[in-house]
């Protein structure tokens, strides 16, 4: 019998990146190339690594920016002029947009609102998302980086900081800095 491999992600403060890991984890074979396919269309610069010592049970490091940095202090996400959506923790539908969001999505406001937030996601990444979400039930904040669909279907790297609120979730994006 093949024991499931013990998974540490990076940074550990990232829950959202947990969530995803677990619910890839959940849905098929546990390998490194198979999570790695799962991530990338969210995370692009993940990485994931595997320590298999005989004698041990075999180990994955999933490094959601390719590599290990020390998490940051700076809180973007309280800045004026932030680009924000809140949406229905019920639903996952858009029920406030700022004009900063809908610049950096490419519609009018009133275009996104009643969308689902799986509408600008890869469909490769459906799953990675879904785990991202679910995070928000077992934990008030997240802050992560990911990957989301522009309405012309063309991907833009963001960093997002989401809170849940009662029954909304309210979201903070800004475009991430270029690698």
């Amino acid at each position: 019998m093949e024991r499931r491999p013990i998974v540490t992600t990076f940074p550990s403060s990232d829950g959202a990146l947990r969530r995803a890991v677990d619910r890839l984890m959940r849905q098929g074979e546990p390998v490194r190339d198979a999570l790695a396919r799962g991530l990338k269309p969210l995370f692009p610069r993940v990485a994931v690594f595997e320590r298999d010592l005989t004698g041990e049970r075999p180990q994955l490091y999933v490094f959601r920016d390719g590599h290990y940095e020390a998490d940051s202090e700076d809180r973007w996400w309280e800045e004026d002029g932030v680009a924000c959506v809140c949406l229905s923790a019920a639903t996952g539908r858009l029920t406030k947009v700022s004009p900063e969001y809908a610049a950096i999505i490419g519609a009018p406001p009133d275009q996104l609102l009643g969308r689902h937030y799986l509408e600008f996601v890869e469909r490769e990444a459906v799953e990675a998302a879904r785990g991202m979400f679910d995070a928000l039930a077992g934990e008030r904040e997240v802050t992560t980086e990911a990957v989301i669909r522009r309405v012309d279907g063309t991907p833009v790297r963001i960093q997002l900081h989401a809170a849940r609120e009662g029954p909304e979730i309210d979201v903070r994006y800004r475009l991430a800095p270029q690698a």
